[in-house]
């Protein structure tokens, strides 16, 4: 594939990879792993990686985030979840740009 057609980690956004991470989730497991906007960490989501915002995740929810696996599986298989066309109207998120890899037929 190539380079120019790959999604870099920094387009993502916290809003939308929490909004992914929660309908992954179980329902019973979603409370406590919800966050508001005040709470979002306070440096710029550029400058964190993907997985550092789901070690946040994980650490909210405490033992409840262990039947999901490490960081980098939960990361693996939520972006396999949520990687469909038009996903933006499943997840609500319409005006958060490039969040799906672009399908190559």
């Amino acid at each position: 594939m190539s380079k120019y057609l790959e999604i870099p980690d920094v387009a993502l956004t916290p809003k939308c990879l929490h909004k992914e991470a929660m309908a992954y989730m179980l329902e019973k497991h979603r409370s406590s792993s919800r966050m508001s906007v005040e709470t979002y960490p306070s440096r710029s989501f550029k400058e964190m990686k993907e997985e550092e915002y789901i070690q946040i995740l994980k650490d909210k929810a405490g033992r409840r985030f262990e039947m999901y696996g490490t960081v980098g599986e939960f990361l693996k298989n939520l972006k396999i979840y949520s990687r469909f066309s038009e996903s933006y109207r499943y997840f609500k998120t319409p005006n958060e740009p490039y969040q799906a890899d672009p399908i190559i037929y």
